[in-house]
C-alpha cells in the first residue's frame, strides 16, 4: 500500500514538474521595446499586445502578454511571450484593428493596417485556447463585400460581431461594415444618421447597443464627438 502511494506522490510530482516546464517555455520572459502602432486585446486575465513597430522600424511579429491575475510593479511589467510568426505566417503591420471574437470568445481578430505605404484588408485570426496561440489568415474568397485597404482605423465588437466604421483614403466611405466573427462572414449598412467618415478615432460600444465615435481626423480636419444607434 505505501509503495503504490509514494508512486502515486511521485507521478504527480512529474506531471507538476512537466506543467511548469511548458509553461515556462511558451510563456517565456519577454523584454518589450519602444513601439507605436500596436493593438491590444483582453481575453480572460491575459492582456495580449501584437502587431506594431518598432523606433528603428523593425515590424513585430510577435504575441506577448501581461497577465494582470496578480499585481506587479508598473514600472517594470512581467510581459510574457506567447508565440512568434514567422513573416510568411505573418508579415506584421501597424495600425491595424483588433477585436475578440469567435465561438470560442477567445479568438484575436485582426484587420486591416499598413507596411510604409502599402495598406491591406488582410484578415488574420489568433486562437489563444491552444497553446501556443495558432495563427491563421482567412481565405480571402470567403470575404465578398469587406472594405477596401486602409488602417488607422479602429472598430468594436458585440456579440461576436465587430463593427468596423471609417475611411483613410477618400474620406467618402460613410459604410459600417461588420463581420460575423463565428461565421466569417462580412455585411454593411449605411445608416442615415452616419457622420462623416474619418480616420484615427476612437470608437466605444454603449451597453444600450449605441457606438460612440470621439474625435480623429476628417482628412483636413479634426471631427467631434457621434454616435450611431
Amino acid at each position: 500500500m505505501n509503495s503504490i502511494l509514494i508512486a502515486c506522490r511521485q507521478l504527480i510530482a512529474i506531471f507538476l514538474l512537466y506543467t511548469i516546464i511548458i509553461n515556462n517555455v511558451c510563456s517565456a520572459t519577454y523584454t518589450a521595446q519602444k513601439l507605436m502602432g500596436l493593438q491590444s486585446a483582453l481575453i480572460g486575465h491575459r492582456l495580449y499586445f501584437f502587431c506594431g513597430v518598432t523606433s528603428k522600424g523593425t515590424l513585430i511579429r510577435d504575441l506577448f502578454f501581461l497577465d494582470l491575475s496578480s499585481s506587479f510593479n508598473i514600472a517594470n511589467p512581467p510581459y510574457a511571450l506567447a508565440s512568434t510568426y514567422d513573416s510568411s505566417e505573418f508579415p506584421g503591420c501597424l495600425y491595424s484593428t483588433g477585436v475578440v471574437g469567435g465561438s470560442n470568445n477567445a479568438t484575436i481578430v485582426v484587420f486591416g493596417g499598413e507596411i510604409g505605404e502599402t495598406r491591406f484588408n488582410t484578415l488574420y485570426t489568433i486562437d489563444t485556447t491552444v497553446n501556443p496561440p495558432k495563427l491563421s489568415g482567412k481565405n480571402s474568397n470567403l470575404f465578398d463585400g469587406r472594405p477596401r485597404t486602409r488602417s488607422t482605423i479602429y472598430s468594436v465588437v458585440s456579440n461576436g460581431i465587430m463593427y468596423y466604421f471609417g475611411d483613410d483614403e477618400s474620406g467618402n466611405d460613410t459604410t459600417t461594415y461588420t463581420l460575423d466573427t463565428r461565421l466569417w462572414s462580412w455585411s454593411s449598412n449605411i445608416y442615415p444618421n452616419a457622420p462623416a467618415s474619418r480616420r484615427e478615432f476612437t470608437a466605444t460600444i454603449l451597453p444600450d447597443g449605441r457606438i460612440l465615435y470621439i474625435g480623429g481626423t476628417l482628412l483636413d480636419s479634426l471631427a467631434n464627438i457621434y454616435k450611431v444607434e
